[in-house]
């Protein structure tokens, strides 16, 4: 199932890492290059009132553009640990209960920043992968590896 995300600098990412199914914009939407970027890789394209692309994604945040993106990819954490042997000093980082998605998204600019292998998060009580988080996290869900696990305690070990 695809969902929806929003914002320009959510959509670039999105549109460069190839996970745009379709774009919709606002009538009066002019940014030259999100609209190229749409051209270039072929995606359709519709535009609605800035009203209806509000009630579309719940609030008003949208920046003017809304696209609907292929599902949200989690690697397995043996992928992250293979990753980790072919760097000096590999950094993975491990959340326990992160319930906010703006934090979650802001771990993930932060482990984007300083070039973690990933993250790993709990499969239970704690937020998924989903469009608050790939918003505040401006592009980084695309290129920050996200593993889920059972259990913590486990995977640590």
């Amino acid at each position: 199932m695809a969902s929806l995300i929003y914002g320009r600098n959510s959509v670039i990412a999105a549109l460069t890492s190839n996970r745009v199914n379709k774009v919709t914009v606002a009538d009066s939407f002019s940014d030259r290059r999100i609209l190229s970027l749409i051209n270039e890789k072929k995606i359709p394209l519709s535009t609605m009132s800035t009203a209806k692309l509000n009630e579309l994604v719940h609030n008003s945040h949208h920046q003017g553009v809304i696209a609907e993106v292929k599902d949200y990819k989690y690697y397995d954490l043996t992928t992250l640990i293979n990753d980790g042997k072919k760097v000096n000093n590999p950094v993975i980082i491990m959340l326990d209960g992160i319930e906010d998605p703006h934090n979650l998204g802001a771990i993930l600019r932060i482990a984007d920043a300083f070039n973690a292998l990933g993250v790993v998060i709990r499969k239970t009580n704690q937020v998924p992968l989903n469009a608050t988080v790939d918003k505040v996290s401006t592009g980084a869900i695309n290129y920050v590896k996200v593993s889920e696990v059972s259990n913590l305690n486990v995977a640590i070990k």
